[in-house]
């Protein structure tokens, strides 16, 4: 009975084999074809046995057996422990949500309807993948997000993920690379083997790979992937990339272990399947990706996820101030459940407008943080148990312009300068500057700078124009005229002021082909700056600010002290104050019913010419030097040689911070 018990098995797996035609085509075969193998190894068996006797080698194999275990002992240690340092060096950071785990859906993303059509269709591809395989066709199986940082890339994907209750993984793709050579890649197929076999269980599963650039650079620029101890440390390289490439666009593969046994024992094996892997992947430069990994078969999408418009942003405010206690002025919880008054409900709105307006260039996750988490921390400084208009306002400005920080030691006639200096960048940019609003002034130190007047668009802006420019720059040279016209000495604060007038002038003569000059720097690889254009186009406006401070002293003044003792002021605080001398605080309105500025402004401009030609060694080109026998001057003041005759006589000298050909002067 025991021997048919241990035999039974036996004979019934080579009966099913039999039956299967499995035996005979494996086993027996793989016998015939090793018979002169196994002969010689049952001969020398046999001769073993015949020298040495049946005893003594059946009394030796314990030792023997017990040898052959120490040795395997020893052996699957090492490589349990080598191999157990190498896993817990280099696991990588990996997080797995199953169905049902994310409870995200299609409300949770505002701000960006064109992204949210385009996501949409991902999932759609996903919730059909059936009938991509019905009508024999090949669904996407890459999809990369590109855009600037905190604009909810990631947060599509699971999103995506929710919406169509599939797993989903998320992988920091930084963390793929190992210290070990070869881990990384066998790390990136251990991922996309579960993620096969979790799709074959759910229809399909996302894996997503955040900030994929650091493993996906252009493989020209890679090393070669060879470090320390013969290239087992340090490694990577390519290698990680091409497994990566492997596993997007895969060949279809069989079923697993099971049927490579059935392969090697001969039964039949069900056609290799393709489950439905789709990959994401995020990055913010997406340049710098090698040309294969962003090709056709692999990354077949490609979602441009922008910062949101001032409708997004108005969006985003209003989703995440529901997500806290806030006051009724800001309640878009109550907004959204229609819990208050049409006069209520209007003034939620306009509030979350203005805020959407005056967060210009900011990212849903500083929307996020700000309503979220700084203003919150500004009302429980308060003690306040709600968030108010006011708390949002202080965040928001803290974020944009820096903490404040005064100056307690700062004299008060310091303090008085800081302040004319900024009432003259609010005024100007209040009255001229219809493109932006003037939003908020100051002469607390925040940051870096002493005082600062803050403006923002009133609407997205994508082009602009000349006047747009000019007036740009009309602001930044008010401060100097107020300090010329009114305090009667110029400051240093002005520098960064007569910087950025002098990048927009020069971009307006060189980038953009506003004015006489039309050379396009862009086209020749650069150039040297026309200083003597830009020069003559920031006296110009220079000229016309002047001569409007001069006219408005009174303003001015009375703004400034203002400023000065408030040492805050609101932008809606400023227009009021304004429209008291300036109805309707239009610059160029008030220009044109004021032509005496014009006429003041053309004076100044006079000075400016006259104080040139008393001086022949300024540094303008329009300036023609007739007194300099030695020519000492003109070497002094930048100008070389330009012609020179055969005598060695110089006829046309040169400047050469100026374009050629616009400086040459003969002396």
């Amino acid at each position: 009975m025991t021997t048919f018990l241990m035999f039974f098995p036996i004979a019934l797996l080579v009966l099913t084999m039999v039956a299967y035609r499995g035996f005979g085509a494996t086993l027996l075969r793989w016998i015939w074809d090793q018979k002169v193998i196994l002969a010689v190894v049952v001969a020398l068996a046999a001769t073993v046995m015949e020298l040495i006797g049946l005893s003594s080698v059946l009394s030796a194999l314990p030792q023997v057996a017990m040898l052959a275990f120490q040795l395997l002992f020893a052996m699957v240690f090492m490589v349990v422990q080598f191999g157990a340092m190498m896993w817990i060096m280099s696991r990588p950071r990996v997080y797995w949500r199953m169905p049902g785990e994310e409870t995200l859906t299609w409300d949770d993303y505002v701000g960006n309807p064109v992204v949210k059509q385009l996501i949409s269709e991902v999932a759609d591809n996903i919730n059909t993948n059936n009938a991509f395989a019905r009508m024999k066709g090949t669904p996407s199986r890459g999809v990369l997000f590109t855009g600037p940082p905190g604009t909810g890339k990631s947060y599509a994907a699971r999103i995506i993920a929710s919406v169509c209750n599939v797993p989903f993984c998320y992988c920091d793709a930084a963390s793929l690379q190992s210290a070990f050579m070869g881990m990384g890649s066998m790390t990136v197929n251990r991922l996309y083997g579960k993620a096969r076999k979790l799709a074959r269980k759910h229809g399909a599963c996302i894996m997503f790979l955040d900030e994929i650039d650091a493993i996906g650079a252009a493989r020209s620029k890679q090393g070669t992937g060879m470090g320390m101890i013969g290239g087992m440390m340090m490694g990577g390289g390519t290698g990680l990339l091409n497994t990566l490439l492997n596993n997007l666009d895969p060949i279809a593969t069989d079923g697993g272990w099971m049927d490579r046994v059935k392969r090697r024992l001969g039964f039949p094996v069900p056609a290799a399947d393709k489950p439905y892997v789709l990959t994401m992947a995020a990055t913010n430069l997406p340049e710098s990706l090698d040309e294969a990994l962003v090709r056709d078969g692999r990354f077949d999408l490609q979602i441009i996820v922008d910062l949101p418009d001032v409708d997004g942003r108005e969006e985003q405010f209003e989703m995440y101030l529901a997500k806290v206690t806030c006051a009724p002025e800001i309640d878009t919880r109550a907004l959204r459940e229609g819990r208050l008054s049409e006069q209520e409900s209007d003034l939620v709105r306009r509030n979350v407008r203005k805020l959407a307006l005056r967060s210009g260039g900011w990212s849903p996750a500083s929307i996020k943080v700000i309503c979220t988490n700084k203003a919150v921390a500004e009302a429980a400084r308060a003690g306040r148990n709600a968030v108010t208009m006011a708390d949002i306002e202080a965040a928001r400005r803290t974020k944009s312009f820096g903490v404040k920080q005064p100056l307690r030691s700062m004299p008060r006639h310091e303090n008085r300068r800081v302040a004319y200096h900024e009432g003259g960048h609010a005024i100007v940019g209040a009255l001229f500057r219809k493109h932006m609003k003037v939003e908020y002034a100051t002469i607390i130190r925040r940051d870096r700078a002493l005082g600062l007047v803050a403006s923002a668009f009133e609407n997205e802006r994508h082009t602009v124009t000349r006047q747009e420019l000019i007036n740009d720059i009309r602001v930044a040279l008010a401060s100097r005229a107020v300090e010329i016209e009114i305090l009667g000495e110029p400051m240093s604060g002005f520098s960064g002021d007569l910087a950025a007038a002098t990048m927009t002038s020069a971009q307006m003569i060189m980038v953009y082909g506003m004015d006489d000059m039309l050379v396009s720097a862009m086209a020749i690889g650069g150039g040297a700056v026309p200083v003597t254009k830009v020069n003559r186009m920031l006296q110009r406006e220079m000229a016309l600010v002047r001569a409007f401070v001069r006219h408005n002293k009174e303003a001015v003044e009375a703004f400034s002290e203002l400023l000065l003792e408030r040492e805050e002021m609101d932008g809606d605080e400023i227009y009021a104050f304004l429209e008291q001398y300036f109805p309707g605080c239009d610059g160029e309105g008030y220009l044109a019913d004021h032509p005496e500025i014009a006429a003041t402004a053309r004076e100044i401009e006079a000075e400016y010419v006259k104080s040139l030609e008393d001086d022949p060694f300024k540094t303008t080109a329009d300036v023609i030097v007739n007194k300099d026998e030695d020519k000492k001057g003109a070497k002094a003041h930048g100008w070389e040689p330009f012609s020179v005759s055969t005598d060695g006589a110089v006829h046309t000298w040169a400047r050469k911070d100026h374009m050629a050909g616009s400086c040459c002067r003969s002396f």
